[in-house]
């Protein structure tokens, strides 16, 4: 299974490479129309009243303290939808979730969606975290995102599924 898995990641890789050099000359392939809106930057900020009981640490503490970026986003539903890094005041990096009407203002949910926690995933996630998110949904539905897993020494790719974007399950490669 994880042999299939990674030649699916390697030929998706690869054939997303050529199909970037076919559209170089090209431009139709880009989405325009962009503005920039100085009114709405950043669109998201640290934020000491998220909290949540870490449960490595077995305590209470602000997740998104620190620092929120690298986001990834999604439509659903008429909303935007935002997957986005963020640290406490240690380092340690969880995953949350924010979503939006207008694609400006962002409602940040209490609690992280991806964070290291006592499973499977403690050996690459703790205690550096999860990190860097990206996001796509599968024509049947299910969310994927892949994520850096990271423990203080390596930096891994991981993947993870969902049906809500609420509810997270990770592999391991």
């Amino acid at each position: 299974m994880r042999i299939a898995t990674i030649l699916l990641v390697c030929t998706s890789f690869f054939a997303a490479c050529e199909s970037t050099q076919k559209m170089v000359s090209n431009d139709s392939w880009m989405f325009g129309d962009f503005v920039r809106s100085d009114d709405h930057n950043p669109i998201m900020e640290p934020d000491v009243k998220l909290d949540f009981k870490c449960p490595m640490r077995q305590k209470k503490l602000q997740w998104a303290e620190k620092n929120v970026f690298n986001p990834a986003a999604i439509v659903r539903d008429d909303r935007v939808w935002l997957l986005f890094r963020a640290q406490d005041v240690s380092g340690t990096s969880r995953i949350g979730l924010a979503d939006s009407r207008d694609g400006f203002d962002f409602q940040k949910r209490e609690e992280p969606v991806l964070y290291p926690d006592r499973d499977a995933m403690t050996q690459f996630e703790w205690d550096g975290g999860c990190e860097d998110p990206r996001i796509v949904r599968r024509p049947d539905g299910l969310y994927i995102m892949t994520y850096t897993a990271y423990d203080q020494h390596t930096a891994r790719l991981c993947v993870a599924s969902s049906k809500d974007l609420k509810r997270w399950k990770s592999t391991a490669w």
